[in-house]
């Protein structure tokens, strides 16, 4: 074979190579958006826990004569469905609905606000006959932004009343938190929500007038 042959016969071994090189890297890169598209969920159900990275940042002491505290059933006045509780917006045309699972917010709220109450010092009891003072729960917002971040807020109304229906004190509390992390991932909405509601109820026990309410016979 002719040195010129030879010459013609590598460059066309090249040319080749490159074009089926270039097949194969196209075809692994469709394979890989492929299936990242394919295992991008349409639609997230979290079951709600309560696991909080902050916590109530400021010092504050109860004045005596503390009643006890009966949390009544939580009104869900949030609009629209309300098993949801986000979406994540990373891709404005393919927006994925967040929905809660069991406990629904409602439930979760009532549970875990009486266990942060308590754990900061209020004296929640379980049982309304038991109580001198009733708390009403109204829950207003309890949502979940995902994009580049998880941004969580939660707000409710707070009135607290003695056994004969007098409201002693109300009040709209409201905490919002904002995380990084895994996208579309069920504990980062549970963690971004549980900061929420620590910010909502750090606000409310420094909010004016709450902890003279909790006194009994003022």
């Amino acid at each position: 074979m002719s040195r010129d042959a030879q010459h013609l016969q590598s460059r066309f071994t090249v040319s080749q190579l490159s074009r089926w090189t270039g097949w194969v890297l196209f075809a692994a890169l469709f394979c890989t958006c492929f299936t990242a598209c394919q295992d991008r969920p349409t639609s997230l159900t979290v079951a709600l826990n309560y696991f909080p990275s902050n916590t109530i940042s400021n010092a504050w002491a109860l004045p005596p004569g503390q009643g006890k505290i009966y949390i009544l059933p939580v009104d869900d006045e949030r609009k629209g469905d309300k098993t949801k509780i986000g979406e994540n917006l990373e891709d404005p045309t393919k927006v994925v609905p967040i929905s809660s699972g069991l406990p629904a917010p409602a439930d979760w709220l009532h549970d875990t606000l009486g266990d942060v109450l308590r754990n900061n010092g209020l004296n929640v009891v379980t049982s309304a006959d038991d109580a001198d003072l009733m708390m009403n729960v109204t829950l207003t917002v309890l949502w979940v932004n995902e994009a580049d971040d998880y941004n969580g807020q939660i707000t409710m109304i707070i009135k607290i009343q003695d056994k004969n229906g007098k409201v002693l004190f109300t009040a709209t509390t409201s905490g919002q938190y904002e995380l990084s992390g895994k996208s579309l991932t069920s504990s980062n909405y549970s963690q971004v929500l549980s900061n929420s509601l620590y910010a909502a109820v750090n606000r409310l026990l420094n909010a004016p007038g709450f902890q003279q309410s909790l006194v009994v016979g003022h």
